[in-house]
């Protein structure tokens, strides 16, 4: 059990050793570790060590009990004091009062249960100011953590002011930046990992440790590294222990991933922006390489020489298989896109501009609404962020090809002007869709579209519009927790019984019927 650590300064050495002996302090919680005569020996002892309690007579030599006050208020202290005095200096002991003292005791009235009762207090106000301290570090970590994470991360790029204080947090020598990723999110508990890090740490024998909360599921730690020479393992590898223990084994590690990045203390917070940055980079390559391992930034590889004709070819490919308006072309040209970025596995931005151009080109005949967010655009980011494999990037993909695009919808279209219509109608199935409504939003005169559609694909503009609200239909059938107005409501019908209707006269088949099929 802890003690608080007391300090009685009194220079009549009958009182010290009454006040030493009239209480048992052990069971009240103190320890007297030190005696002073005076002030000036007092101010001596706590220069050597800290006090939590300091119990001081008001009239001593050289240096009196309210000079004593000053002194230690001015320190900054959490350290209580209680002021001894007699009848014939109390007006003294007021004026210690208004100085910063906490009590008084008079030494004509001292008794054990007056004694125990003062420290009683004491002690209560101690754990208060204790708690209250510990608070305030808390929340000053913490703030400090949310503003690194800030810089670190390029969400401020205004270099932090010194009298923050960031720059010290770091280590001043060689360090290490582990950044974790979990699918767990309720894993990333930045206390309990903090505590774990610096567990590891400490048995290392490596530095300081810093936890830095990123985000949900994402954690980084900043570690100070051993030499060399420290229990035979240099920086790298007490590195690479701390994340490997993270990781663990068995079915945890499957939902885990670490990376390593170098950071040097000289750099300052410049040097912390730039190993996050290799850091993240290196976490990237879980998209391709899969979750449960842990990656090193390192210099990426130069590309394949073929590598350059397989991109222009799979790239000729793809814009042959959207020009066919064939979803199955569509997906088939896909896969092979996927498969040269898994081989070429490329940053974060460039894979997410390259998905970008490739969801974007199923829209570059269709003229959106402004402002209009693509539906695919938060499933695509959210893979990103997230991590998830290529493949399954890939399988969203492609799923989203053949929906798009089913094979009952691939009518041959060789116009510009109705390749634009199809792109439109497929685009904007969910909405009032007429022959004038269309034209306008093309360009187009009404007869000259009604013609040239029918003309090119066999199909009247409605009908075409009512396969594709009708392919739609079908895959949210199958979801049974949605009712069939619902499913009305999303491809564009406000009446359910007029869907009803045209999806027997599209498909052959009642709803009912479809979804017992089903």
């Amino acid at each position: 059990m802890s003690r608080y650590q007391a300090m009685i300064v009194e220079d009549n050495a009958v009182y010290r050793h009454a006040i030493r002996t009239l209480v048992d302090w052990e069971r009240s919680g103190f320890r007297i570790a030190a005696e002073a005569v005076n002030g000036k020996q007092a101010l001596e002892r706590m220069a050597a060590q800290r006090f939590d309690l300091i119990l001081t007579d008001v009239s001593m030599p050289e240096m009196n009990g309210i000079d004593l006050v000053k002194a230690v208020n001015e320190r900054g202290e959490d350290t209580v004091i209680v002021m001894l005095s007699s009848y014939d200096d109390f007006q003294f002991v007021k004026d210690s009062l208004k100085l910063g003292a906490d009590d008084y005791l008079l030494k004509q009235e001292m008794e054990p249960d007056t004694m125990v009762a003062m420290l009683g207090q004491v002690k209560e106000k101690l754990s208060r100011l204790q708690t209250s301290r510990e608070k305030e570090r808390a929340n000053r970590s913490e703030a400090q953590a949310a503003r690194l994470k800030q810089w670190m991360t390029g969400e401020a790029n205004a270099h932090p002011a010194p009298d923050e204080g960031l720059a010290e947090l770091l280590p001043a020598a060689e360090y290490r930046l582990i950044l974790l990723a979990s699918r767990e999110c309720e894993e990333m508990d930045g206390d309990r990992i903090r505590q774990a890090a610096q567990d590891g740490a400490a048995e290392l024998e490596c530095g300081t440790t810093l936890a830095i909360p990123i985000r949900s599921g994402r954690l980084a730690l900043v570690v100070g590294m051993p030499d060399d020479g420290a229990r035979g393992c240099g920086s790298g590898r007490a590195a690479r222990e701390l994340a490997g223990r993270w990781l663990g084994q068995g079915e945890d590690r499957c939902s885990r991933a670490a990376a390593i990045a170098a950071g040097r203390g000289s750099a300052g917070l410049y040097g912390l922006r730039e190993a996050y940055e290799e850091a993240e980079r290196a976490l990237f390559l879980a998209v391709y390489e899969g979750w449960g391992r842990l990656f090193e930034a390192e210099p990426k590889p130069p590309a394949p020489a073929n590598q350059v004709a397989e991109a222009e070819e799979a790239a000729r490919r793809w814009q042959a298989a959207v020009r066919s308006g064939s979803g199955e072309d569509m997906a088939a040209a896909a896969v092979c896109q996927f498969g040269l970025l898994s081989r070429a596995k490329p940053a974060k931005a460039v894979l997410q501009r390259h998905l970008v151009d490739l969801y974007a080109s199923l829209y570059h005949h269709a003229d959106p609404a402004p402002h209009a967010v693509p539906d695919w655009w938060s499933v695509l980011s959210g893979s990103i962020d997230r991590l998830d494999p290529i493949r399954r990037m890939e399988a969203d993909f492609v799923a989203f090809c053949r929906e798009r695009f089913p094979e009952s919808e691939a009518v041959p279209a060789n116009r510009k002007e109705i390749r634009q219509a199809i792109a439109y109608i497929r685009s904007h199935y969910a909405e009032d869709i007429s022959v004038a409504g269309l034209s306008g939003q093309l360009g187009f005169s009404a007869n000259y579209l009604s013609n040239l559609f029918r003309s090119e694909t066999g199909l009247r503009v409605t009908e075409y519009v009512n396969r594709v609200r009708m392919e739609v239909a079908k895959r949210l059938l199958r979801d049974m927790q949605l009712k069939v107005y619902e499913v009305a409501g999303k491809v564009g019908y406000h009446d359910a019984s007029y869907f009803c209707k045209v999806f027997k006269e599209v498909t052959g088949e009642t709803v009912t019927a479809f979804r017992q099929k089903e």
